[in-house]
């Protein structure tokens, strides 16, 4: 459904008896699902009210699901919610429910055997500042796969988004595919395969090989992963970021890798 009809008529269901523990067939409920489509589209210059009606059916899922829950694959909603609009509605609906976001961090990394000491993590982030460049319209672009510039995204009513995004957001972006007619934004990992950009769509709106399992990444890709979690939650609690806006800016102005 549109993206403006997206919280009233998922309250309309809850209110109405829908189980919000209920899964797909590959082990996603509510909160993987809604954070995949909030990062595939991306829409970081949503409305403040539109914000907070978000942040409301976070809440009320919160209420009943983990934000660590496991798909099949292993990937969480903090997993799916690694995006510059995603992340700091995560992040608020968390803190607003008494939970903390770090702890949430850990649990993931305790579950997947990774230690990130904080000495280490303080280090990287210090490094992660002074490798930001300012905000220019010359930030590197990614391949744009829309078959035309005109195509909206008939949920968010928005074209895809080129421009790269920097560490701690440079894991996937979002493009328009074709569906049945209609264009829709889905995630795509920013990995290679066979030597060309991988270019794979599954049944769950995202790009999906191996390096994008967790169950299955090396522990290379498993730190960098967890790295990107913690470097996020650190631009939130130390640098006093909280729109979407703001986090894509940061996004698109720096962190990029030599």
């Amino acid at each position: 459904m549109p993206q403006s009809e997206l919280v009233a008529v998922a309250f309309a269901l809850i209110e109405a008896g829908a189980d919000i523990l209920a899964v797909n067939n590959y082990d996603e409920g509510a909160l993987h699902l809604l954070f995949r489509r909030l990062s595939a589209c991306n829409n970081y210059e949503m409305s403040s009210e539109n914000y907070e009606a978000l942040v409301r059916l976070i809440k009320r899922l919160l209420e009943q699901c983990e934000p660590t829950s496991r798909n099949i694959v292993g990937y969480t909603p903090l997993d799916a919610a690694l995006s510059p609009t995603a992340w700091p509605l995560l992040c608020t609906a968390l803190e607003d429910t008494g939970n903390d976001v770090r702890d949430e961090i850990l649990a993931i990394d305790d579950r997947r055997k990774i230690i990130q000491l904080d000495a280490d993590l303080q280090k990287g982030f210090s490094e992660l500042l002074a490798r930001r460049k300012p905000l220019n319209s010359e930030s590197p672009k990614i391949a744009n796969y829309e078959a035309s510039t005109e195509q909206l995204c008939v949920l968010c009513d928005h074209r895809s988004d080129t421009t790269k995004r920097g560490a701690p957001f440079d894991e996937f972006h979002s493009m328009l595919v074709d569906e049945l007619g209609s264009s829709i934004h889905m995630v795509a990992c920013n990995h290679s395969i066979a030597g060309g950009k991988c270019l794979e769509v599954r049944d769950e709106d995202s790009s999906c090989i191996l390096d994008y399992h967790p169950d299955k990444m090396t522990p290379e890709a498993a730190g960098k992963r967890s790295l990107n979690r913690h470097m996020a939650y650190l631009l939130w609690r130390d640098r006093g970021l909280r729109s979407p806006v703001e986090f894509q800016e940061w996004a698109v102005g720096g962190g990029y890798r030599s």
